[in-house]
């Protein structure tokens, strides 16, 4: 098949999972879910966009990790075990953390896009930091997720032990989690400056097609910061947790505007 029709597969794949999400999560109750699920067929039509017009870039690949992330998860859903197995095998083990910690697949992504857009590029060697602290902390959460002594379902309420598991639970519960959130701030506000310099640096033309993406990217990253640097971070307060839901729908929008009224992708 050719490379750009392949890329076109992706948003009815991405579409079709997302309706299977929706017959299976509470959507009421998932509100934050249900948006992932509503806007993943958007960041596959993105990643198609681009995918095609600028097969090189980054950025198209980084938009389809977003776009299937929360869908896929919600197609695992079904198969986790309501009540505690008897055994935690290594794909249930899987299958849970995929489910657990699919927010990072979605996160990550995004506050890299910030450093990346438009060109797939960091504006300077000294910029891949924010690549390399992105790679080690996705990598890690990875690993606590697969390794940890206990294997829990947070929407089951069960938990039992892993006989590959090595790592404590407790370990979560103390300086883990304050680091986790200040780097978190760290990438979302670096996300922020990469961006703002990056169109202090472009001409008028350019200027234009970038001023709804930075006004999104701007919102979103200070709202994931105060999110991500509270000291209850998975409950931070509804002011905070709305600002972020919604300046996160934001970033896909502006970037659709930019690229198909702007034709940003020819910058």
């Amino acid at each position: 098949m050719n490379t750009r029709l392949l890329w076109w597969v992706w948003p009815p794949l991405v579409g079709g999972l997302s309706l299977v999400g929706f017959t299976v999560i509470d959507l009421g109750e998932d509100v934050f879910i249900t948006g992932m699920l509503v806007l993943g067929p958007l960041f596959a039509f993105l990643a198609a966009l681009i995918g095609t017009r600028v097969p090189g870039n980054p950025i198209s690949w980084l938009m389809l990790v977003v776009g299937l992330a929360v869908p896929v998860g919600a197609s695992i859903y079904p198969f986790i075990p309501t009540s505690a197995p008897a055994e935690a095998t290594f794909w249930l083990a899987v299958g849970v953390a995929f489910i657990e910690f699919s927010w990072v697949l979605f996160i990550f992504p995004v506050l890299l896009m910030l450093y990346l857009f438009p060109t797939g590029s960091f504006l300077t060697p000294r910029w891949q930091w924010a690549g390399w602290l992105t790679a080690g902390m996705v990598g890690t959460m990875v690993f606590f997720a697969l390794f940890s002594e206990q294997l829990s379902s947070t929407e089951h309420g069960w938990s039992v032990p892993t006989p590959f598991g090595f790592i404590p639970v407790t370990f979560f519960e103390g300086w883990f989690g304050p680091v986790w959130g200040a780097l978190l701030a760290i990438l979302a506000l670096g996300g922020l400056v990469a961006i703002v310099i990056r169109y202090r640096r472009s001409n008028l033309e350019e200027r234009t097609q970038l001023k709804w993406v930075v006004f999104s990217a701007s919102a979103f990253a200070v709202f994931y910061a105060a999110t991500a640097s509270s000291s209850d971070y998975f409950t931070a307060t509804n002011f905070f947790s709305v600002g972020y839901a919604v300046t996160f729908g934001l970033l896909p929008v502006s970037m659709t505007v930019a690229i198909t009224k702007y034709r940003l992708y020819e910058i």
